[in-house]
């Protein structure tokens, strides 16, 4: 116990969370009384300890780290996974089995994409992937796709199958 009390002493002395004029507290061992005891200690004389400055960091060498970029093949597979999906997700959001009114052409403006023609609600029209009017109110309050447009151009299916006519990157 008293060593454990030492060494917590001379970490706070070191580190300047005490101050040299402290007065320590003495836990007597097991046999003796249990109150603990102040001790007042003798005024310091040696000089203060002082600790050394902190070593400043090595410089980096090692390069940073770069962000993979995708293949023109790479990119083109991973935006029609996301359109395919996207279309997916809409179709079921929206309980749709079968679009009524697939777009004919191919098409990369995902406001005009799968559906535009469809109407729902009171004034929606269209089951498209960007700025779609989920609740038929006339205001577009649903986003399948983070963009409006692609690179490559798309046409789908009335069943939501998805094919990619250009990739955009030819």
């Amino acid at each position: 116990m008293r060593r454990s009390c030492f060494f917590l002493a001379v970490l706070l002395l070191l580190s300047g969370l005490i101050a040299t004029s402290c007065i320590p507290i003495i836990y007597p061992s097991s046999t003796e009384n249990t109150t603990p005891t102040a001790v007042p200690t003798p005024p310091a004389t040696q000089a203060p300890i002082s600790t050394p400055a902190p070593t400043p960091p090595a410089p980096a060498t090692a390069a940073p780290t770069e962000i993979p970029t995708l293949s023109s093949q790479e990119a083109a597979a991973l935006e029609f996974r996301r359109v395919q999906d996207a279309v997916k997700v809409m179709m079921r959001n929206n309980n749709l089995t079968e679009l009524a009114n697939p777009v004919p052409a191919p098409t990369n403006d995902m406001r005009r994409f799968p559906d535009v023609t469809t109407r729902h609600g009171v004034v929606g029209v269209g089951y498209v992937l960007s700025c779609h009017d989920f609740n038929g109110d006339g205001t577009p309050d649903t986003n399948y796709m983070l963009f409006d447009r692609t690179k490559g151009t798309y046409i789908c299916d009335k069943y939501g199958n998805v094919t990619q006519v250009t990739t955009g990157y030819e």
